[in-house]
């Protein structure tokens, strides 16, 4: 145990550094001016004090810059709370600066004791490593905003359609009534060149238009299959950097897995939103998170999300859980005409209307399974990339 003793330490002081040492966080003792009493040894190896330096000197402020000791001892706030209890805690991400020179993202926990005349006798602290759970949030927000972009290009895509058929027909009633005039002209008249430059130019612009259509139309991107199973366990092996232990992750991909014809960084996207999602769904109870991968052919009239899909072979990407389930109201928020991505953690999850629409647009679809108590499961389906595992008209 390294206690610095060149102040005294009361009973209560002695007894919680008995315990430091079993904890895996950072856990201090600090006096009233911020002075390291003791430092339990994952707090030595956070910080790089070392095993065996002496504390003497050492301040919490030099490890924890962003915040103040007088944030949680104020006179304000003690005379607030005078009449109501005999500490002061509070709780909040704070910066901890290791004397190697890293920077740990940390979740700081303090808890200040009063004496009866509402003196600070001591400061218990304790500092979680949240790093790995920041890169994930980091991750996830930067996929969210792929989604959301991925919706507005959408969205671009299909007025741009829209638009471009417009314009098509426009310059099939140009082109059609520029022949007739040309039909109508004498041979020798000065007027057909112009006329016969006006047909010209027109083609040529329904080219371009007839492309504007047919890229906003395709259904899926082109390229070359993917084998998607190392996708999906890339992304499950970065999301389950932020999981806590009482959360069990396992997975079940085929080896006979299609390949489909979707770039890999849309399965990334894919998978990791659901993994995340569900990892948010079993963070206070636990449980466990089934990732599976499989191929089925899909026959005419099955259904599939309500709707009736083309007859073929699909890769089958399955993400379940055993936590609570989701609420009613939000499921059907998934799939809904007017769902947003933008939603609170209280609504429908963030991205999943998304994937939804991503799904759809690569010639797809979700489904989703929920039971009250006993979890969700969300199945997506990619179309096989080779068109020879069709199973039907």
């Amino acid at each position: 145990m390294h206690v610095n003793h060149s102040k005294p330490v009361d009973n209560v002081t002695r007894t919680l550094a008995e315990f430091g040492d079993a904890f895996q966080d950072l856990v201090g003792l600090v006096d009233k001016s911020g002075t390291l009493l003791y430092l339990n040894r994952s707090g030595r190896e956070m910080t790089a004090i070392g095993s065996n330096a002496r504390l003497d000197g050492e301040t919490i402020q030099a490890y924890f810059p962003d915040w103040s000791i007088d944030e949680l001892i104020g006179r304000g706030y003690i005379d607030d709370n005078r009449n109501r209890t005999s500490g002061l805690s509070l709780s909040r991400d704070a910066t901890l600066l290791a004397k190697d020179g890293r920077k740990i993202a940390t979740l700081l926990s303090v808890y200040a004791h009063l004496s009866t005349t509402y003196e600070v006798e001591f400061v218990l602290m304790v500092a979680r490593d949240i790093t790995a759970l920041k890169e994930v949030e980091h991750q996830r927000e930067t996929i969210e905003e792929r989604l959301l972009n991925a919706c507005r290009m959408e969205t671009i895509g299909r007025l741009s359609v829209g638009v471009a058929q417009n314009l098509q027909r426009t310059l099939d009633r140009i082109a059609g009534n520029t022949e007739t005039a040309l039909r109508l002209t004498p041979e020798n008249s000065d007027a057909r060149a112009p006329l016969e430059n006006t047909i010209a130019a027109t083609h040529a612009a329904r080219i371009a238009v007839a492309q504007i259509i047919d890229a906003g139309c395709r259904r899926h991107d082109p390229g070359k299959p993917v084998q998607i199973k190392r996708v999906i366990r890339d992304a499950v092996s970065m999301a389950e950097a932020s999981f806590p232990g009482s959360i069990e992750v396992r997975q079940h991909l085929d080896d006979a897995g299609d390949p489909i014809a979707i770039g890999p960084e849309r399965i990334q996207e894919i998978v990791l939103n659901l993994v995340l999602n569900a990892r948010e769904t079993l963070a206070l109870t636990g449980g466990i998170l089934d990732i599976k991968l499989d191929s089925v052919d899909v026959g005419t009239g099955t259904a599939v999300n309500g709707g009736a899909p083309c007859a073929r072979r699909y890769a089958r990407i399955t993400v379940s859980d055993n936590g609570p389930g989701m609420p009613e109201d939000a499921i059907s928020d998934i799939f809904g005409s007017s769902s947003s991505t933008a939603k609170t953690a209280d609504s429908t999850p963030l991205g999943l209307s998304a994937i939804n629409r991503l799904v759809e647009g690569c010639g797809g679809a979700v489904t989703v399974h929920n039971r009250i108590g006993r979890g969700t499961t969300f199945h997506v389906f990619l179309p096989a990339a080779n068109p020879q595992d069709s199973v039907g008209v």
